[in-house]
């Protein structure tokens, strides 16, 4: 790992790991879960220990080709995921936007290297790329916050409708009735 940035990475996709674990049993479909855990881990791994770079250096190919199998089982779990939140509108709006983030940080990426030599004014790529890795990062995080928080048995990320809401007068009252 170089940076304290590769280090908050690995911090937040390893809480991210952990909260699909959490997933398994507070979501519906514990198989997608565990599979978005062990690949929010993998993740998590190959940024501490730069597995990707390193592969790319001992095979002279570029590390997003190698990954290109790994990208598309993400592709699926990640679909699986968004099924699962799709009636909680605040978690599938957050989750839709956290790939967006990160396909987009793939992009820079692949803009600000050829190969392994980085690109004239690449280095600039290369920091919003990282910059947009961990707000997508972040983006997933929140979304799995906002599902967890969710009662079992409601489907929706807002407040029941079954559940009216406390008026302010009945408020007042309370308040008042009490001095």
């Amino acid at each position: 790992m170089q940076t304290t940035t590769a280090l908050f990475s690995v911090g937040l996709l390893a809480f991210a790991a952990v909260l699909a674990l959490r997933g398994r049993r507070q979501l519906p479909g514990q198989a997608r879960w565990i599979a978005l855990a062990i690949l929010f881990g993998f993740m998590a791994v190959d940024e501490a220990i730069m597995v990707h770079e390193r592969l790319e250096q001992a095979l002279s190919t570029d590390w997003q080709a190698l990954y290109a199998p790994i990208g598309a089982v993400a592709a699926v779990i990640w679909l699986a995921a968004l099924r699962a939140l799709w009636r909680m509108p605040p978690a599938r709006v957050l989750w839709i936007a956290g790939a967006i983030t990160w396909v987009g940080s793939q992009t820079l990426e692949a803009l600000a290297w050829s190969g392994a030599t980085l690109n004239p004014g690449g280095q600039y790529l290369n920091y919003a790329e990282e910059v947009l890795e961990l707000v997508g990062t972040l983006l997933f995080v929140w979304a799995l916050l906002i599902a967890l928080a969710v009662p079992s048995g409601t489907t929706s990320a807002t407040k029941p409708a079954d559940q009216p809401a406390e008026s302010s007068a009945s408020s007042r009252t309370s308040l008042t009735s009490s001095t």
